[in-house]
């Protein structure tokens, strides 16, 4: 019986052992697991905290959102209005393009037709410089036939003057030549 006791002294003694060797591991995890729960968890005063800025937030991500709405629908119709504007941007371009070709035309032609008037100014204006030429060679002319005429007529003149005196001279010579013959004739028929 000692024996058996002693076996079962043992065997309880074991059974001890295993049974605080299981509570040591038991404890051990406990502990571990209570310094990981210290390490995740957080005081209430912290939570507080962090549940209230959680509120903030959700209240700023609703103001947000309302904000985004918002600016979205403005967004949508300034697009809407670029969608139309560039629609007519591009009819008044469409119109200006065809206007200003009209016009692009227009210059051209009234571009080629000034040069035409131009060139033709230019002979017109060589032609008048030729006639002005002319005109003073004709005048210039005309002034030294004027004065040779001046000069013939006074050399005319002084010929017909000179001739009247000689007419004069001969007339006078011939009639004191008659008087002369009749004087003579006179004296000599009376003696």
């Amino acid at each position: 019986m000692d024996e058996s006791m002693q076996r079962t002294d043992i065997l309880v003694h074991k059974q001890l052992q295993d049974l605080l060797l299981a509570q040591r591991q038991a404890f051990e995890a406990w502990k571990e697991e209570s310094l990981v729960d210290q390490e995740t968890m957080v005081s209430r005063c912290q939570y507080e905290v962090l549940a209230k800025q959680l509120e903030d937030e959700k209240l700023a991500h609703i103001e947000t959102q309302a904000k985004l709405a918002d600016v979205s629908d403005k967004l949508q119709f300034a697009l809407g209005e670029i969608e139309i504007l560039t629609k007519q941007l591009k009819k008044e371009k469409a119109t200006f393009d065809a206007s200003f070709g009209k016009l692009q035309q227009e210059v051209d032609k009234e571009s080629c037709k000034s040069i035409r008037l131009q060139s033709r100014c230019t002979v017109i204006s060589e032609e008048k410089e030729k006639q002005d030429d002319l005109l003073h060679f004709k005048d210039s002319k005309i002034r030294d036939l004027k004065q040779r005429l001046a000069k013939q007529k006074e050399c005319h003149q002084k010929q017909m003057e000179e001739v009247n005196i000689q007419l004069q001279q001969e007339a006078y010579i011939a009639k004191m030549l008659t008087s002369d013959k009749g004087r003579k004739q006179g004296t000599t028929g009376k003696t």
